[in-house]
This record gives structure tokens, C-alpha cells and sequence, in this order.
């Protein structure tokens, strides 16, 4: 699935947006359960032999340093433990 769009937050917004879609598809917007905003694409019965699509963003950023921020101390080294609240939020995950 081809990520054509960021996830706006308190660090990322998006000033503007165009998708051209080719052949034409009605486009509707959703969010998701972890707060993505999906694109979904709806295309007429014609067939077609090509498939275009073109994202063009401008984006703000508010983060001077994104990478810029603290490690937990027990998480310093590897392999660590999660404590047990994040255990149960990554569950789905690990």
C-alpha cells in the first residue's frame, strides 16, 4: 500500500494537499483506529491498462530537532524489559 500522505501531530501539519488520480475514481477520506488518514479510492467498471496516482504536499514542521529527545534509562541498553503498561499497549504488537 503506497503511503502518499503524513500523519499531521503536534510536530507536522499539512499546509496543502493535491492527489491526481488517473483514470478519474471518486476519493473519500477516513481515519483509522491509530489515527492515519486513509485515501480510498473508488474506480469506475472501464478498463484501463495504466494506473497514475500523484501526491504533491506542502508540509509544516514544528520539531527543530525531531530526533532530540530522552531514552528511559531502563531502556539505555538492549535488550531491555518494557514496564508493564506499555507491556499491555504493545501486546498486539511484540
Amino acid at each position: 500500500m503506497p503511503l502518499l500522505r503524513p500523519r499531521e501531530g503536534h510536530d507536522l501539519r499539512i499546509a496543502s494537499s493535491a492527489l491526481d488520480i488517473t483514470p478519474t475514481a471518486t476519493l473519500t477520506w477516513r481515519r483509522e483506529l491509530f489515527e492515519n488518514v486513509l485515501g480510498i479510492a473508488v474506480f469506475g467498471t472501464e478498463q484501463v491498462t495504466d494506473l497514475t496516482i500523484a501526491s504533491a504536499l506542502e508540509v509544516e514542521l514544528y520539531e527543530t530537532m525531531p530526533l532530540n529527545f530522552l531514552v528511559e534509562d531502563y531502556a539505555q541498553h538492549f535488550p531491555f524489559r518494557y514496564r508493564p503498561e506499555e507491556q499491555a499497549a504493545l501486546r498486539p504488537y511484540l
